[in-house]
């Protein structure tokens, strides 16, 4: 459908979400739809993997990772599941010519958060995301990191950096696969 209508929507990339955006919907169900046009397709997915930890408003878990007090709502998700569910996506598609992306991710700001730990998180989710081949983009819903629920990298008048820690931890894990 999108094809037929023409100008660049002939030729352009098509960007496939897999069900309600979920990583393991996408790798269980999610059938690609044939293409007039060869290797113009690509799949996303969103990844708040554990979500007790990283959007969750009640009862939400404040550290995350290894060198963190392990919490026991978020210990289904840490980085052994991570290391696993990206290398499940290369393999199922990435390695079979379909770029991927996490088109939404983020840890939103709440007063029991650990910084250390999220920070932790963002460079962990980029390393193992790049590491496979997987490109990130952060959900930066506009709200300052100083206010509940806040995870805003940059301010939206100015384009100020507004949480440079997070920022730098994201360039972090992403840039630590080059090395």
């Amino acid at each position: 459908a999108v094809r037929a209508t023409g100008g660049n929507n002939a030729t352009r990339i098509l960007v496939i979400q897999s069900y309600n955006t979920n990583i393991h919907h996408g790798l269980k169900f999610l059938k690609l739809p044939r293409d007039t046009v060869a290797d113009r397709l690509m799949v996303e997915v969103h990844h708040y993997d554990p979500y007790d930890f990283t959007l969750k408003e009640q009862d939400y878990c404040g550290t995350w990772g290894k060198p963190y007090p392990p919490v026991p709502a978020c210990s289904w998700a840490q980085e052994a599941y991570h290391d696993e569910t990206f290398a499940k996506v290369k393999k199922h598609w990435i390695d079979a010519g379909i770029p991927v992306l996490v088109g939404e991710y983020a840890v939103g700001m709440r007063p029991k958060i650990n910084p250390e730990s999220r920070l932790y998180y963002l460079a962990y989710l980029n390393a193992v995301a790049a590491k496979n081949g997987i490109k990130t983009f952060y959900w930066d819903i506009g709200v300052p990191p100083d206010r509940t629920g806040g995870n805003a990298l940059f301010d939206r008048r100015s384009g100020e950096v507004v949480d440079g820690a997070a920022l730098d931890a994201i360039r972090r894990g992403t840039e630590s696969v080059r090395r």
